[in-house]
């Protein structure tokens, strides 16, 4: 496909996204051992601020029911293993922990009422966006742009009539949190601006950066 085309040299290295399945995998292992939305993995703000703040990334990859595991352990392999292939695992790492932390962030300082949370979708809108934005470096496919404004627009159009378009879960949904991850993900393509261009000056060039 067109839109997946790699125009960067390095190509033909690409390793198999390990650690996008070993998320996948941990993500399973949540579900199946522990259950619904279990009490010592979720984002619990009153257990955070007695010192579990392991649940700031935990919380993520528990679910609170089998289609909310299913509807967000999909994209998690698709966009996970497409960007961790063009920008290494170690980048991939970073973007999943900043991405994570930027939601969890957003959770404790503007929603305080917030005591309870969980599932990928919020982070993973972070991930979504570093995507895009790796694959209009590759490829300058016209239709990457409309696909970020589309994904905006759902963001957007979610947070005003505050239900998720396309699930019903036994829990409410939080629209916001989508919202909060693509500026995490926007927070990332800051952080990391340069470095491939720093590490690859000349591919970086012949993609037209």
């Amino acid at each position: 496909m067109t839109l997946f085309r790699n125009n960067d040299k390095h190509a033909n290295h690409r390793q198999t996204p390990w650690f996008t399945a070993t998320l996948c995998l941990i993500t399973l292992l949540f579900f199946s051992i522990y259950g619904k939305a279990p009490a010592a993995l979720i984002y619990d703000r009153t257990a955070i601020a007695h010192g579990e703040v392991w649940r700031l990334l935990t919380g993520h990859y528990t679910h609170c029911d089998l289609p909310h595991l299913l509807w967000n352990l999909l994209p998690l392999a698709l966009i996970g293993g497409l960007l961790e292939q063009r920008i290494g695992w170690q980048r991939f790492a970073r973007a999943t922990i900043v991405s994570c932390l930027g939601v969890s962030s957003w959770l404790w300082f503007a929603r305080t009422d917030m005591l309870l949370y969980c599932g990928l979708s919020g982070m993973l809108n972070g991930l979504l966006i570093v995507l895009l934005v790796r694959l209009w470096q590759e490829t300058r496919n016209r239709a990457l742009p409309l696909i970020g404004m589309v994904v905006i627009a759902k963001v957007l159009l979610e947070t005003a009539r505050q239900e998720a378009i396309f699930t019903h879960l036994s829990w409410a949904g939080l629209p916001e949190a989508h919202g909060a991850g693509l500026i995490a993900g926007i927070f990332f393509l800051m952080l990391t601006h340069g470095e491939k261009k720093r590490a690859f000056p000349h591919s970086w060039g012949a993609a037209g950066e």
